[in-house]
């Protein structure tokens, strides 16, 4: 309809049905695929990764570390593409 997508109309219907019933719109809303609930897992396993990378502070004395472990290394490590499985320290990569 008028360039609008078939399935945002059709839960535009449902909402309003649901409405027109006086029942709760918040809940209804609130739900979400088994897709989105697959993302928003992954999302969060990969952020816990990050927060459990330890990542040195940058200074002169350090930057043979640096070279030695590059960005790309540790974002495989936060992302789970290294060895599949989450470690706790990016020199576990070594």
């Amino acid at each position: 309809m008028h360039g609008v997508d078939h399935a945002i109309i059709d839960r535009a219907d449902e909402l309003i049905l649901l409405s027109a019933r006086g029942e709760d719109l918040v809940s209804a809303c609130a739900r979400i695929s088994a897709k989105e609930v697959e993302d928003l897992e992954n999302a969060e396993a990969v952020a816990r990764r990050f927060l459990e990378v330890d990542i040195p502070d940058y200074d002169e004395e350090n930057t043979g570390y640096w070279e030695n472990h590059a960005p790309r290394g540790m974002l495989k490590l936060v992302l789970g593409l290294e060895g599949g499985i989450a470690r706790n320290s990016i020199t576990d990569m070594e």
